[in-house]
């Protein structure tokens, strides 16, 4: 009896150090990436196993003067970056994954963004602005051409 209590206890403590090992080399944190598309503000959520350990913004300066210029009360449309990153227990392991949607709008970063809409005046502003939501709005319906030609047109501008 006491002879198979030893093997049992021997044979949990061999699959708990397999785990532990299996645990610790594989990714479990999911670090995702994400921008308004009107105000550029960034948002970063993580999870461990699909579900959300934290979520945590982080102001630009286009989210910055955006408030500063038009107030906080629009709602945030949140675009996901075109990465995921995964990382193990102990931090390490960093896989990316390229994801097809919001290439076009992250392909238009924060700053260029702000410079396109600060170097504007009046009804001009009001028109860029509306050409920044066609952008984001063709994002999220991942309508690549009419991204990328809005894309285009935001960027001849930045010359």
């Amino acid at each position: 009896m006491k002879n198979n209590k030893f093997i049992i206890f021997g044979f949990l403590g061999f699959a708990v150090v397999l785990l532990g090992i299996q645990l610790s080399s594989h990714p479990l944190i999911e670090s995702r990436m994400y921008t308004c598309g009107e105000c550029r503000l960034h948002r970063d959520s993580r999870r461990i196993f699909s579900v959300v350990i934290s979520n945590s913004t982080i102001e630009t300066k286009c989210s910055s003067w955006y408030k500063s210029q038009y107030g906080n009360d629009h709602k945030h449309v949140w675009i996901l970056a075109p990465l995921i990153q995964y990382k193990n227990i102990n931090g390490d392991g960093k896989a990316s994954i390229t994801l097809s949607k919001g290439e076009s709008l992250w392909a238009l970063s924060s700053d260029e963004q702000l410079q396109y809409l600060k170097n504007s005046i009046g009804q001009d502003r009001s028109i860029r602005l509306e050409i920044i939501k066609k952008l984001y709005k063709a994002t999220l319906q991942d309508d690549k051409e009419a991204a990328t030609s809005t894309l285009i047109e935001i960027k001849q501008t930045l010359k």
